[in-house]
């Protein structure tokens, strides 16, 4: 629909201007009409063939908890009447505002609720000047060359036979092992026929001391403890460790000697080490290049929140982290990893996580309102073309809005303040002063 009919609509502002709230009334026959667009669309979404709205919630029904079907149609509804409530306000919303309802809409009747807005914030700058920044510098040293030569080399490595029966320091074991942590066996680490690197820094030295010397098809057991790592669901000093291992046969990994020989018979492309390091410096600094390039724009960023002049409510700082939060959680996840999992894999509490989660965000939210700020007084504007340039490089569902419901669900909104923000980043870089 076109517009809302909003019977009653009253505004209050709250914490010094920092917060209004809007009470609102939509008239009957307008929840009536959304409740018919919910009904239509969730046909639509769901593949149910309907002739008409009554038709279509009675089909919804037979497939969604009432609640839950209930509760969606509530949410949808307010969703609507927000952006257009937002809109006959002209309200500039710093984040996007909450909603409460006592009731669940109906058909055919009034439907009340609130809208807490957080405006944005009125963000000045103590100088709109040229900025002045040192970014961090990497430099391609010729023992980072060295490393690439060595990861080379370790990619062509190759396990061969030892020629003896004792294990030894950096050996390659073939073992049949039991592997017991805190009386639970791992099934990541038990097994037949398994290849255990006896190297110092990839397994604990407990775990090395205790099967070094020993000699094909001797049984050994060993028993070890190790300091604990609290988490949420499991708090101990000590893990526990006890495994036994059976010695099939002792390999060792041969790294071969990268000279000029070898990469002519093994690197495509080059005929002598020289020319092969001379590539490998060229990559590094490409990606030194890159690096460079981040730092600098992080640099200018910086350079230009620090110029910030005014209250930025806590809600945006929370929300900030929220939204970050969220991306990182989906991330791990995909990753088939838990956010604890992730802590501890990367030595961190998730406390202290979350702390630096909210840090970063908080910045990201600063830097981003003070190029807004700069770009305010710059004048920059949009251009239509530029729209609709952007908006074809777009995937996903908004790809398929249509200009009306582009603009109505607000990202028409963003994408001018991103353009914008980008205009005002692009400047503060060609014209920033290097230290």
């Amino acid at each position: 629909m076109s517009s809302i009919n909003f019977t009653e609509f009253r505004s209050a502002e709250h914490d010094n201007g920092q917060r209004i709230e809007v009470d609102v009334t939509i008239a009957a026959e307008d929840v009536t009409i959304l409740c018919h667009e919910f009904a239509m669309l969730m046909a639509q979404v769901r593949g149910i063939k309907v002739e008409g709205p009554d038709q279509a919630f009675e089909e919804l029904q037979k497939r969604i908890e009432n609640k839950t079907l209930l509760a969606a149609r509530t949410d949808f509804l307010m969703n609507k009447a927000t952006i257009a409530a937002v809109k006959q306000g002209g309200f500039e919303t710093g984040i996007t505002p909450g909603v409460h309802a006592e009731n669940e809409v109906e058909p055919g009747k009034p439907f009340s609720f609130s809208i807490n807005i957080t405006p944005k914030p009125h963000i000045t700058l103590s100088s709109y000047e040229p900025v002045k920044v040192s970014p961090e510098k990497i430099t391609v040293l010729e023992s980072d060359v060295d490393e690439q030569v060595a990861y080379v080399a370790q990619q062509f490595a190759e396990d061969k036979p030892a020629g003896r029966k004792d294990l030894q320091e950096n050996d390659l074991a073939i073992m049949n092992v039991d592997f017991l942590w805190n009386g639970t066996p791992d099934k990541k680490l038990t097994g037949d026929y398994r290849a255990v690197e006896f190297k110092r820094g990839m397994l604990p030295d407990a775990f090395i001391d205790g099967f070094l010397g020993m000699q094909v098809g001797e049984t050994r057991k060993i028993h070890f403890e190790l300091p604990g790592r609290p988490s949420p669901d499991r708090d101990r000093d000590v893990e526990v460790y006890d495994v036994e291992a059976t010695l099939l046969e002792v390999r060792q990994i041969v790294i071969p000697t990268i000279d000029d020989e070898w990469v002519e018979s093994h690197i495509e492309g080059f005929k002598t080490l020289a020319e092969m390091r001379a590539s490998l410096r060229k990559d590094l600094e490409l990606q030194k290049a890159k690096v460079d390039k981040q730092a600098f724009v992080l640099a200018v960023r910086k350079a230009i929140a620090s110029r910030i002049q005014g209250t930025i409510p806590d809600e945006m700082y929370q929300q900030a982290k929220d939204n970050l939060m969220e991306q990182t959680t989906k991330k791990v996840e995909a990753a088939g990893q838990t956010l604890e999992e992730y802590c501890n894999d990367h030595g961190i509490g998730v406390d202290a996580f979350n702390m630096n989660t909210f840090m970063q965000a908080s910045e990201m939210l600063r830097q981003n309102l003070a190029l807004d700020a700069f770009a305010e007084h710059a004048g920059y504007e949009v251009s239509e073309e530029e729209i609709k340039q952007v908006r074809a490089n777009m995937g996903g569902p908004v790809a398929k809005l249509s200009d009306e419901e582009f603009e109505a669900r607000g990202y028409r909104r963003s994408l001018i303040e991103h353009l914008k923000r980008n205009k005002a980043l692009d400047y503060l870089m060609d014209t920033a002063t290097v230290e």
